[in-house]
């Protein structure tokens, strides 16, 4: 894990993060991104007030990136991470954990006391976050309802 660095996913370095997305997710995950829908989707996240959003770079080259945000509750702010991202090649290597252990200090040195985030059902996923301390939560459920083809 030498020569790993973070920097800030801002708009001036956006580009690199738009295209790994792409990729990753149109190769890996069989999806149908274009630039112009990531794009918008990044740069959402990282132009939110109080964005913390982070690429992890191993020689200098971008291997993933997290967006995500503080966001202020009754109880104080939480970190709400948005996405994560490590180009397939580098996973299963510790680089999303690094990542996110670096996003989670920031975090907690803005004043955040809990990460939260939305994540795929699966062994995989269960087994990646579980291992950072993050588990399933037992009091909140996600509800959604499709509206493209709904009256009101």
């Amino acid at each position: 894990m030498n020569n790993l660095s973070f920097v800030e996913l801002k708009e001036s370095n956006i580009d690199e993060a738009v295209k790994l997305f792409v990729e990753y997710f149109n190769i890996t995950e069989k999806t149908n991104w274009t630039y112009d829908k990531a794009f918008r989707r990044i740069h959402e996240a990282i132009t939110k007030e109080d964005s913390l959003s982070l690429m992890i770079l191993l020689n200098q080259k971008v291997v993933g990136f997290e967006m995500g945000y503080l966001e202020q509750y009754e109880d104080g702010l939480v970190f709400d991470l948005h996405e994560i991202v490590i180009a397939k090649a580098y996973q299963r290597k510790g680089y999303g954990k690094a990542l996110l252990t670096e996003a989670m200090k920031r975090a907690k040195d803005k004043g955040a006391f809990l990460c939260q985030l939305i994540a795929i059902n699966d062994a995989a996923h269960d087994k990646f976050y579980s291992s950072l301390g993050i588990q399933n939560c037992t009091n909140l459920v996600l509800k959604s309802r499709i509206i493209w083809d709904s009256s009101f």
